[in-house]
């Protein structure tokens, strides 16, 4: 698998999509660079842990990576389903958002990342970036374009469980979001981001009634 991937590499035929996550909702510059200097809104995405990934759910268009006892990997790289019994009976499906690797070395095609614990796993140059990033703690999950096509790949939305808002997000602002998210059949919890007492750093703090807070904009 190893050099069919450098191959097509090397042949420029792959193009791959990445979806970027964070662990970190509490990053002041995550805050200023990616939500609009605090104006903007975190997503909150419920993830299952298995093994050293997070397994995020999607609409139900493709297979679980997660249970690769429905599928199989041919000889073209392309992934078969087995059972589709088994498969058409999967209300949605996991794809893995696997630790970004942090390193002041320029990355190959193949990087061997030495793990705190377990055995060293090997990634590819998607997962890598400069160790300056480091603070932003991301995790990535990265899919073929190819497969994409085949197998369109959407973010349940059952998969969100709660927004956070910025110090400085505008009650229009407000509004839009719980009106995009008020149709969900589970339930979100809002909360917004406040500056620490000690006036460094921030604190989240969860909003009890979303009608309060809005009336308070």
């Amino acid at each position: 698998m190893m050099n069919i991937f450098e191959r097509e590499h090397s042949e420029g035929v792959v193009r791959t999509r990445i979806y970027c996550l964070s662990e970190n909702v509490d990053s002041i510059l995550m805050w200023s660079h990616y939500a609009d200097s605090h104006r903007g809104i975190c997503v909150v995405i419920e993830a299952e842990e298995i093994g050293e990934a997070w397994w995020l759910p999607f609409s139900k268009f493709s297979f679980s990576f997660a249970g690769m006892a429905f599928a199989r990997v041919a000889a073209d790289g392309r992934i078969k389903v087995i059972d589709q019994e088994a498969y058409s009976s999967t209300r949605f499906v996991r794809l893995p958002a696997q630790q970004v690797l942090y390193s002041d070395q320029a990355p190959g095609l193949f990087v061997y990342d030495p793990m705190p614990s377990g055995p060293m796993r090997g990634v590819t140059f998607e997962l890598v970036k400069q160790t300056s990033w480091a603070y932003e703690r991301e995790r990535r999950v990265v899919v073929r374009e190819s497969f994409l096509v085949e197998n369109p790949a959407h973010l349940s939305s059952d998969a969100i469980v709660g927004v956070v808002f910025g110090m400085k997000i505008g009650k229009a602002d407000v509004l839009r979001v719980r009106a995009a998210v008020e149709s969900y059949a589970r339930p979100v919890t809002y909360s917004r981001m406040v500056h620490r007492a000690d006036g460094f750093g921030l604190d989240r703090i969860q909003i009890s009634d979303i009608g309060d807070f809005i009336r308070s904009l």
